[in-house]
């Protein structure tokens, strides 16, 4: 049998792709040799996943055949005997091959026979695949999409023009597009409408970008206004915001990679999102409202879901949400905003659930690189994101790795928030909270060195300010103790924070920390805390203060420290107004100069209610 000099490509990539670790090696592990071994001497191992496809499309096919003309049935039968034939083929191929030639896949996968195999397991498989479900190639006629392109040389506007149109022809057939590994060069603004799976062969597989001079207001993808019951998977998609123009810069809901508009059931699987414009990912209405706090504003997105979805480079933030609710983000991950890591403080951020949002569950995902790692926030005109909950997540060399806030409703003077309510952080981590710098250098803003804090810049785990109802379990704060903190707490509740329990939390290296644990007073206080099962080990210079309004209540902590070159002269608790302490213990072998400052009298030891307590 002949076969023609066609490149390698991956086998059978609709079946069980390939992974990018190891080449000719599925997720399973299991290499080629390994299964053409088994092929070779039990082909009928590989049918029945064959069988099982051909049956899932009988079995729905077999509801719209009743009633329907014979000549239906008929090419029902035609394309069973399509499929054996294929089998027999398959068989027939392997069983040609000897020991060596299986080898060769290995050794030298330039080998004729190598290379005749894989475009012939390629090809037909996925012609075959595609001819039974009905998928559309977009590198076909009549899409004929190039993916050839290479992504360091711009195509010319002729290509990028009919790859662009190609691609969006394919995506109106709707249904199942199967897209091919290479690189296509688009002018973005690509449409997905409903009922539609649009699928790659893999991050960094299948590869999109946009082209230069093209509008800062271009998006890569997008999910039209309406749809329903579709999805994105497996692919890479680049802004390229680098070469493109900001003339007629719009800003909103514009300039985003994938972008899902007022549409249900909407899941963006495996999808990585680099160099966007403004957002790498944004679940949004067709407008960002202005409708005032309490407002609930109309054409929401809703019960989206990201899964294994990767941001970097985004000009505001990774994963982003507006006015929608009912998302789930699960093992995502968003590298650094790159205009945060640019200048001393822009507000982009690895995760971001902003105004008017509702029910979002960010499950094991992580951020780094930012000016918050995950923030739950509101401009000043808006409703606060509300119903969050934040679940393993990790955030590591973020400004502030977990925010929460209402802007605009912080300060006295200030109406409180109506909706900046109900957060829950659950088995969540902060690490090394601090200025991240591309290639760890200082950018042309040239303010101070990587291991200082810039001016008017705080980096802190985790901050609370004007949201209600805000309960963290499981919290641990770990700090850098070789990075100067300037004295910015690991935690802060303040701004009118109420109502705020953190149990079971771990709190280590922030050695240059005034306080682990700051609940502030003042004119705009928090109010209503509740802290316990703590442990602070080697960190701030004190435990936990708490202002008079906070009503603090303090069980079942400890504290010890003993950081070489910075002794334990200051105070360990401070707490005023109402206040309980309930077994609050310093390590004996480390104690403070002031172990307690409860309403400025100092003690030794304390506890409330009880009487014998010790004076300094």
């Amino acid at each position: 049998m002949a076969f023609p000099p066609i490149g390698i490509s991956s086998y059978p990539i609709r079946i069980d792709p390939l992974t990018n670790i190891a080449p000719f090696t599925y997720r399973s592990g299991e290499t080629y040799l390994t299964l053409l071994y088994r092929l070779k001497d039990y082909i009928e191992e590989l049918s029945p996943q064959f069988n099982q496809k051909m049956g899932e499309m009988i079995d729905t096919l077999n509801t719209g055949i009743a009633g329907m003309e014979q000549n239906n049935a008929s090419a029902l039968a035609a394309w069973n005997n399509r499929f054996d034939e294929f089998i027999a083929n398959t068989a027939g191929l392997i069983a040609e091959l000897n020991d060596e030639a299986i080898a060769s896949l290995i050794n030298d996968p330039t080998t004729d026979t190598a290379t005749a195999l894989a475009a012939y397991l390629d090809t037909e498989i996925n012609q075959e695949l595609e001819t039974w479900f009905g998928a559309v190639n977009p590198a076909r006629p009549p899409y004929n999409v190039d993916f050839s392109g290479n992504e360091f040389v711009q195509q010319s506007p002729t290509v990028i023009a009919a790859n662009t149109a190609g691609m969006q022809a394919a995506l109106d057939h709707g249904g199942k597009i199967m897209i091919p590994a290479g690189f296509a060069w688009v002018n973005g603004n690509l449409g997905i409408g409903s009922y539609s799976r649009v699928i790659g062969a893999g991050k960094g597989i299948t590869r999109f970008k946009i082209a230069a001079g093209t509008s800062w207001n271009n998006r890569v993808f997008y999910f039209k206004q309406g749809s329903t019951r579709s999805s994105i998977e497996h692919l890479s998609v680049d802004g390229n915001i680098q070469n493109r123009t900001e003339a007629g810069k719009m800003g909103g809901i514009y300039g985003t990679n994938i972008s899902v508009i007022n549409s249900t059931y909407i899941k963006v699987d495996s999808v990585e999102s680099v160099w966007a414009a403004q957002h790498c990912f944004d679940v949004t209405t067709p407008y960002y409202g202005d409708a005032g706090d309490g407002a609930i504003i109309p054409n929401p997105s809703e019960f989206v879901d990201f899964v294994d979805c990767y941001a970097d480079m985004h000009g505001d933030d990774g994963f982003t949400t507006h006015g929608s609710g009912h998302i789930t983000f699960t093992r995502c991950r968003s590298g650094g905003s790159r205009k945060a890591m640019e200048v001393a403080y822009d507000n982009g951020n690895g995760f971001e659930f902003d105004d008017y949002s509702y029910d979002i569950t960010a499950t094991d995902c992580y951020a780094s690189g930012n000016a918050h790692g995950f923030e739950v926030k509101a401009h000043t005109n808006q409703s606060a994101a509300r119903n969050v909950r934040l679940i393993g997540c990790v955030a590591e060399y973020n400004e502030v790795n977990f925010s929460l806030r209402h802007i605009g409703h912080h300060l006295a003077g200030t109406p409180d928030s109506l909706t900046a309510k109900n957060v829950q952080i659950i088995g969540c981590t902060s690490r090394f909270p601090r200025r991240v710098f591309f290639g760890g250098v200082d950018m042309a803003d040239g303010d101070v060195p990587d291991d200082q804090t810039p001016a008017g810049d705080t980096y802190m785990a985790m901050q609370i300010g004007g949201y209600r109802g805000v309960t963290v379990n499981n919290f641990h704060a770990i700090g850098d103790p070789t990075f100067n903190y300037n004295g910015a707490p690991a935690i802060v509740i303040h701004f009118k924070a109420e109502d705020v329990t953190i149990d079971g939390y771990h709190v280590e290296g922030h050695t240059t920390s005034d306080w682990d644990i700051y609940a502030t007073g003042g004119a705009q206080p928090c109010k209503n805390v509740i802290l316990a099962n703590g442990h602070h080990v080697n960190s701030g210079r004190g435990a936990v203060s708490a202002g008079g309004e906070a009503n603090i209540h303090m069980s079942n902590i400890k504290a010890q420290r003993n950081v070489v070159g910075s002794p334990n002269t200051g105070t360990c608790y401070r707490a005023y107004g109402q206040k309980q302490l309930t077994n609050v213990t310093v390590k004996s072998e480390t104690p403070w100069a002031v172990n307690y400052n409860i309403s400025d009298v100092l003690y030794s030891s304390y506890e409330t209610p009880l009487a014998a307590n010790t004076l300094l």
